[in-house]
C-alpha cells in the first residue's frame, strides 16, 4: 500500500524538512486512510458470521449454555427441534441480516462523514 504513495511527496517533505515522523502524519497516513476505510467497511459486513461448523463442533453438553452463537441456535431450532419451527429460524435468520444491514450502513455512514471515503 505504501508503493502507491507519490515518491514526490516524501522527496519534498524531505527538502522541506520534515521529519521522518511528520512524513508519516502528513503524508502516510491521509494516503492510506481512504484504503482503510473502506476494507473497515467491508469488514464489518462479516462481523456477525462466524464459523458454523467450529462452533457446532465444539458444543457440548457442559459449555452450551455459553456456546450458543446465533448461526447454531438457527439450525437448532429450524431442524433439530422437534417441533421443526422453520418459521421461527427463518425470522431469527432476516433479524440477523437486517442487523448486519443497518451496521453495514452506520459504519459506511461514520466512513463517509470523517473521511468523505466510503463503498457507497
Amino acid at each position: 500500500m505504501l508503493s502507491t504513495i507519490d515518491p514526490a511527496l516524501h522527496e519534498a517533505a524531505v527538502v522541506d524538512g520534515a521529519s521522518r515522523l511528520q512524513r508519516i502524519r502528513y503524508i502516510d497516513i491521509p494516503s492510506l486512510l481512504p484504503t482503510a476505510m473502506v476494507l473497515l467497511v467491508l469488514s464489518t459486513g462479516r462481523v456477525l458470521e462466524v464459523a458454523f461448523e467450529k462452533v457446532y463442533l465444539m458444543q457440548s453438553p457442559l459449555n452450551l449454555s455459553v456456546a450458543e452463537v446465533i448461526n447454531t441456535y438457527v439450525y437448532k431450532v429450524g431442524l433439530l427441534s422437534p417441533i421443526l419451527d422453520f418459521s421461527y429460524s427463518t425470522a431469527i435468520g432476516l433479524l440477523k441480516g437486517i442487523v448486519g444491514l443497518l451496521l453495514l450502513i452506520a459504519v459506511n455512514y461514520a466512513a463517509r462523514r470523517l473521511t468523505e471515503n466510503s463503498v457507497w
